[in-house]
């Protein structure tokens, strides 16, 4: 007999993309394509490689709790969410899943519903069950978004609703009607919310941008997480942060203070240098990523058996399978057969779909799709 683990963690299965990321690539008859993790594969600003370099001597000592107060301080003040005024505070973390970690161990009680929109990020589900909470999915509508009455009905018997524009793995970015219709809810049912915009940087239009829908009313109730991952290419550097009611910044910082104390200062340089690089630098990488979302959609579009929706953001789209189909299953074969690796839809809520990254260059984006439909006409 020996001593049992937290049962909350027992069913944990871990992440979908790790697994994904760690899988070996088997030589097969053709160049592998891999559309499986959302790592950029274009090189960060050099300036904040220069930065983390210099931070890394002659020595690296503790620095205070939640980060640098004058970088905490500069992102509260170029925050969407300063223009409403109100007490608002930053902690810095560890790449924004620490945020998204700490944020929810900062309100839940075990217990406590939290509302999650579908297709979701699959961290968004373990995160919550680790702290003793319990998910509850808002299935998607036929527009791409959560289903409104679906969201009235649950919001009485919720604590929190994490949302995620735009979207991992859609490329879905919820309009101002949809957060004017939230904010009403929040505000009726005492609802946190949880705002998952890492990928907010990677809006393809400003008339997109999220900030642009995010209503003041919410600013008391709204943590907002961001990352230096996708944005700035810096998914190995490990910084994140969010910004939020103080209240709720400091019961983050509580609890980080007694894990991880704060980022490493790499990191914190890193973010601080890609504050201040050339905005035609972002403009060129969001131009990048936009012109495969329209190559991916068009090489969809284009097939017999295949449809989705076109991004509007991020790094990811989602191919619609044929009606019926396994999409687990779909994946297996389609790297073994086929040398291109994605992840299945149903690990984000969103079975019978791929979900596919912007990780390469048009023309093989175009090429994956026909491998896909070569093995959608092959029957298994």
């Amino acid at each position: 007999m020996s001593p049992e683990l937290s049962p909350r963690l027992r069913d944990m299965a871990g992440s979908a993309t790790s697994r994904a990321a760690s899988a070996p690539r088997q030589e097969g008859a053709q160049p592998w394509i891999d559309l499986a993790v959302g790592c950029p594969d274009w090189e960060p600003p050099r300036a904040c490689i220069e930065s983390a370099a210099a931070a890394c001597g002659p020595r690296v000592p503790y620095r205070t709790p939640g980060g640098d107060p004058d970088l905490r301080q500069r992102l509260v003040e170029e925050s969407a969410w300063n223009a409403g005024g109100g007490d608002i505070d930053c902690v810095l973390t560890t790449g924004g899943k620490e945020a998204l970690f700490l944020g929810l161990g900062a309100i839940l009680v075990p217990g406590d519903v939290v509302l999650v929109c579908a297709p979701y990020w699959p961290s968004f589900l373990e995160q919550i069950r680790a702290w003793g909470g319990v998910p509850h999915v808002i299935p998607e509508g036929r527009d791409g978004l959560p289903q409104l009455h679906a969201l009235a009905s649950a919001a009485p018997r919720a604590k929190a609703i994490i949302v995620n524009t735009p979207s991992n793995p859609s490329g879905r970015i919820w309009p101002t009607a949809r957060w004017q219709e939230l904010s009403k809810l929040a505000h009726r049912e005492d609802l946190w919310v949880v705002l998952d915009a890492v990928y907010g940087g990677l809006a393809y239009s400003e008339r997109s941008c999220v900030q642009n829908g995010l209503p003041t009313a919410l600013l008391a109730r709204t943590l907002v997480v961001d990352s230096g991952s996708k944005s700035y290419s810096l998914p190995g550097l490990r910084i994140g942060w969010a910004t939020g009611p103080a209240r709720w910044i400091q019961a983050m910082r509580s609890l980080q203070d007694a894990s991880s104390t704060h980022p490493s200062l790499a990191g914190q340089a890193a973010l601080r240098a890609a504050l201040d690089i050339d905005p035609d630098w972002s403009s060129g990488v969001r131009a990048r990523l936009q012109q495969r979302a329209e190559a991916l959609w068009k090489a969809v579009q284009a097939s017999k058996s295949l449809t989705m929706r076109l991004p509007e953001g991020g790094l990811f789209g989602l191919i619609e399978l044929p009606a019926g189909t396994d999409d687990r299953d779909f994946v297996r074969r389609l790297a073994e057969e086929q040398q291109v690796a994605v992840i299945a839809g149903s690990a984000f809520g969103a079975p019978t779909t791929l979900r596919a990254a912007l990780t390469v260059d048009p023309e093989g984006l175009r090429e994956a799709v026909r491998r896909i439909e070569c093995v959608v006409e092959r029957p298994s």
